[in-house]
């Protein structure tokens, strides 16, 4: 008799059915990762802005606000040093203060825009940072 080589069918299924459970457990990590990589993105934009902030201060004694009274972001700071343009994701960033004059030499805010897939349910479309020099008062959340 002559004997047919190949795959049975339950042979196939099972490797369909492994296939498919690797697939269902790895593409929620991979999302994760990528998740992941974008937020780190923004932090090091944030330590990158503070870092600077810091060297402005210590050679004018406050802090440099670049937002525009438009409320427009940029890409590229000339003063700082900052340039967010080789980012993926977070390529556009304003420096701001708040409070009366006193306070505006020693604290500021900045923001970054989210892109479209990192926005929440919320509608959170900015992260902001807050910095105080005097109190060493740091942290970050998202805003609308």
């Amino acid at each position: 008799m002559k004997r047919l080589k190949g795959f049975t069918l339950v042979e196939l299924v099972i490797t369909i059915a492994i296939v498919i459970i690797l697939s269902i457990i790895s593409v929620p990590i991979y999302r994760g990762y990528v998740d992941k990589a974008k937020w780190t993105e923004a932090y090091a934009l944030f330590a990158t802005i503070l870092s600077a902030q810091k060297s402005y201060y210590s050679e004018y004694g406050n802090f440099l606000s670049i937002k525009d009274t438009t409320n427009e972001y940029t890409c590229f700071d000339p003063v700082l040093g900052i340039d967010a343009r080789a980012n993926k994701y977070f390529t556009c960033f304003a420096i701001s203060h708040t409070g009366n004059s006193d306070n505006k030499k020693y604290q500021f805010w900045s923001y970054l825009k989210k892109p479209a897939e990192l926005i929440t349910n919320a509608n959170y479309n900015l992260m902001a940072m807050y910095y105080n020099i005097t109190t060493g008062t740091r942290f970050s959340y998202d805003v609308n």
